[in-house]
This record gives C-alpha cells, structure tokens and sequence, in this order.
C-alpha cells in the first residue's frame, strides 16, 4: 500500500484514565514491573527493483517527540532494520527504525499502544505494523 498522510500525533492528546508513564523516585529511579514496547515505524519497503517510502524522517522524529512528551524518553536502534517476508508471492524487504519504550504496567498503557499501531497503519498505509508488548522488572 502506499503512504497517505503524515503521523499525527495530536490523536494522543487525550487524557487516559490509568497512568501510562512510570513512576520515579528521587533516591530509587525508576524500578520494579512494567511493559516494555518496541516499534517498529517502517521507513521503507524494497519489492523486486522498487523502493518505497512508508513513513518519512518527519514522521519519525514527530513520533520520537510525542514518547518524550508522553513517556519521558524512548531508545532506539540508530541502524534500520531489515525484515524480509513475503508480498504477493515475492519477497519484499521492510526496512524499520525501532522505538523501544518502558511504560506502566497497566491496561491504559496497552491501549495507547494499541491507538498507536492503527495511527501508525492509517497514515502510512501499511496493512500491519508491529508493536511488541513485553512484561519487564526494572532493577
């Protein structure tokens, strides 16, 4: 599919009910149980000779803005990431940089998450964008 708009971050500006960010404490930082989400933003698709652009630098760094804003920070892989698979019976390169967020280990986190993928898939025209959920212990 192909690209239909710019990521909008302005879908998350919306209180949630149940706290998404993790907790800090002055002498501790930041311990104890939470979920951990990477995702993965597709920046391009490589099918046969044909490359494509899914989300652009400007998606990206709005995205980047919106998880300091809503998590306090985020990592991420500076390499992209290749995955292979395959689109119609030919094989296609996806090509992703990959956010990885500690959130709060609470329903509200989840379903954020969840309105993420379907922006993610809305704007950038893909069928299916992956956000991986791990339960983590901060030490």
């Amino acid at each position: 599919m192909s690209r239909k708009r710019d990521f909008d971050p302005k879908v998350f500006d919306v209180v949630c009910s149940e706290p998404i960010c993790l907790s800090y404490e002055l002498d501790k930082g930041i311990q104890g149980d939470a979920l951990q989400f990477n995702i993965f933003l597709p920046r391009r698709v490589l099918l046969g000779n044909k490359e494509q652009m899914v989300c652009s630098a400007h998606d990206e760094r709005l995205l980047g803005q919106m998880l300091v804003k809503h998590f306090g920070g985020y990592s991420f892989k500076v390499d992209l990431l290749a995955g292979f698979g395959l689109r119609k019976g030919e094989t296609e390169t996806n090509l992703h940089r990959v956010f990885t967020v500690a959130a709060a280990s609470s329903d509200g986190a989840a379903k954020y998450f969840q309105m993420l993928r379907k922006e993610l898939q809305e704007c950038s025209g893909e069928e299916q964008i992956f956000i991986v959920q791990q339960r983590i212990k901060i030490v």
